[in-house]
This record gives C-alpha cells, sequence and structure tokens, in this order.
C-alpha cells in the first residue's frame, strides 16, 4: 500500500492499495459509498473484495473519500448489450467513487481519481447514474468520453457509459480544473 499526503491539501492522507490492504474497513467503504444514494450497499458489498486498487482518503484517520477500480466482470458484458456500445469483457470500470458530504470541495475525489488512473494501462469505464450531477465533469477532465446510449436504470434515473481509451499521461494530470 502506498500512503501520501497532498501538501495542497492539508489534514488529510492517502492511501492506494488493493482491496486486500483495505479488508477490515470493507463495510466501512461500502457504507460511505452506498450513503451518497448511488450503489445499493449489498452490491458494493458483493463486488468490492474482487476490486483491483482502492483509493481512500483519510480525516482523522477515518475514511472520508473513496474511489475503486473494479475488474472486468459479467457486468462488462450487461454495459456492451444496454449502451450498445462495443465494451471489451476485459476492461476495468472505475467506480465507487464517494465523498463524505462534509468533505466535499476539497479535491479529494479528484486526487483518488487521478491516482487510480495513473496505474491504468489500458482503457477503462465508469458508469454514472444520471442523477449524479459532479461525476461526469471529473471523468471529462480526466479523458473519458461518453458513448453509446443512456438506459434505464432500476430506479428513477438513466445510467450514462463513459469510456477512455488508455491515454498519454497528460489526461490524467490534474491542473487545477
Amino acid at each position: 500500500m502506498e500512503i501520501f499526503k497532498d501538501p495542497s491539501i492539508p489534514g488529510y492522507q492517502f492511501e492506494i492499495g488493493t482491496t486486500g490492504d483495505f479488508q477490515a474497513e470493507h463495510e466501512a467503504i461500502a457504507a460511505l459509498v452506498a450513503s451518497r444514494g448511488q450503489v445499493d450497499v449489498e452490491k458494493v458489498r458483493e463486488h468490492l473484495p474482487a476490486a483491483t486498487i482502492v483509493a481512500v482518503a483519510r480525516h482523522n484517520g477515518t475514511i472520508v473519500s473513496v474511489c475503486v477500480l473494479k475488474g472486468a466482470r459479467a457486468y462488462n458484458r450487461r454495459v456492451r448489450r444496454k449502451s450498445g456500445f462495443p465494451l471489451g469483457y476485459d476492461v476495468p470500470e472505475l467506480g465507487y467513487a464517494a465523498t463524505r458530504t462534509d468533505h466535499e470541495g476539497k479535491r479529494l475525489g479528484r486526487t483518488l481519481h487521478n491516482e487510480i488512473l495513473k496505474r491504468v494501462e489500458g482503457d477503462v469505464f465508469a458508469t454514472v447514474r444520471s442523477t449524479n450531477p459532479t461525476e461526469p465533469g471529473i471523468l471529462e477532465r480526466r479523458g473519458f468520453q461518453r458513448e453509446g446510449r443512456p438506459w434505464k436504470g432500476q430506479g428513477d434515473y438513466t445510467i450514462v457509459l463513459w469510456y477512455r481509451k488508455a491515454p498519454s499521461r497528460a489526461n490524467t494530470r490534474d491542473d487545477a480544473r
């Protein structure tokens, strides 16, 4: 596991590692992700153990922001079918991005996205609910493009596919946007 601090974001510690590095905190991570209302806690509990990279931000020892790179899984096939986009079955998904509301606006999510994307050598995708106002902008600034057609989610929302081809390192730079 890699642990670091960003001097431009005082008071926070960032950690990035494998799902095993955070095994004792899977429940806290699942609760944080579910608290934002974008993903059901049971889905997080089910899929978090298979994640390939987990990144968190801590404040006073407590996880207050998270982002995960999920390994390729059967979900890719469903996304491919519903979106009409030729998504590869081996493409990992960036997801479970959540920041506690009392820590928003501090660039925590942006930092976690960047750290994960620096470690991805190939293509990557994300699926975002239409009810999520911030994630599309974060993804666009990191080289993702909206692809395929939106599809109906299980609630009163649609889901949109965002895709990033293996980029130059310039696309993962945080240039204060």
